[in-house]
């Protein structure tokens, strides 16, 4: 009997590597102008990013349904499931597969804890645990453990979108940009805290690169880095100026509608797992 990862959208798992992968991603809905669009299905990336600096609307997200997970467990009845969802704290995601999982006895259902990179890293983790001949249970049991070790941190070009969004205040966001202040954000437990803030993007490139180094990064297991927004020039700028940390360009991935709603264009992240 196989086993099979079925996730949601807000890894930033693109459709085109959900056939390399052999995975299941179902899409988080966005709605832009009272439109609905199916993440990665019915609007990519790009698109979507142009539509959201043209209006003054805040997109919002709405989770996988407990009928598209229920849906998925039935496709895949025959197979043992691993469900992998983002955090809890951020999404009801894990609450409706789990809904959805209570009549499946072969379904595991993992809170990452995470979002978009985070979720991405523990996701190709579980894979190559696949592909050792690993069984669901003893996978479910590392997992849990290597999320603990897993970090994310990020910063962002504008705070308008976190403002928008209601992630920081607007007399927060007035005074970020009044001094060019950035921040940088991590998740803890599953949910968004402040790592530190520097001014301008390079500093807090700076920043970052410093919460890297002083983490250790264990480059036997995933790693990538993200932008928001159609432009590679943030998260390439971000190695150029910090070449230490020794990181790899092909693993550079762009942030979907989901996460991007509240990111906004020109946010750079990196997710790694610590030793």
């Amino acid at each position: 009997m196989s086993i099979r990862i079925i996730t949601d959208s807000g890894c930033d798992i693109s459709q085109k590597e959900v056939k390399e992968k052999g995975i299941v991603v179902l899409p988080l809905t966005t709605i832009i102008n009272q439109k609905e669009y199916r993440d990665g299905i019915d609007i990519q990336a790009d698109e979507f990013y142009e539509q959201l600096i043209s209006t003054d609307i805040m997109p919002t997200t709405s989770q996988v349904t407990i009928g598209a997970f229920l849906d998925a467990f039935e496709q895949y009845k025959d197979d043992e499931i691993i469900c992998m969802t983002i955090s809890s704290q951020l999404s009801g995601c894990f609450q409706s597969a789990s809904v959805a999982a209570q009549d499946h006895e072969k379904v595991r259902i993992v809170d990452t804890m995470n979002v978009s990179l985070g979720s991405r890293n523990l996701i190709e983790l579980a894979l190559s645990y696949i592909e050792k001949g690993m069984d669901i249970d003893s996978i479910v049991e590392q997992l849990e453990m290597d999320k603990t070790k897993c970090k994310v941190y990020a910063y962002f070009d504008t705070l308008e979108f976190l403002k928008r969004g209601g992630r920081i205040s607007s007399a927060v966001a007035a005074a970020g940009s009044i001094l060019n202040i950035k921040p940088v954000l991590t998740l803890k437990e599953g949910v968004i805290e402040m790592s530190g803030k520097a001014r301008g993007l390079k500093k807090a490139g700076s920043c970052m690169a410093k919460c890297v180094m002083e983490d250790g990064m264990d480059f036997s297991k995933p790693y990538h880095l993200a932008y928001s927004g159609c432009s590679k020039e943030g998260v390439l700028s971000f190695l150029d100026n910090n070449k230490e940390l020794n990181l790899d360009s092909s693993k550079i991935v762009q942030i979907g509608p989901t996460i991007g709603t509240h990111a906004g264009p020109g946010a750079v992240a990196i997710s790694y797992f610590v030793k």
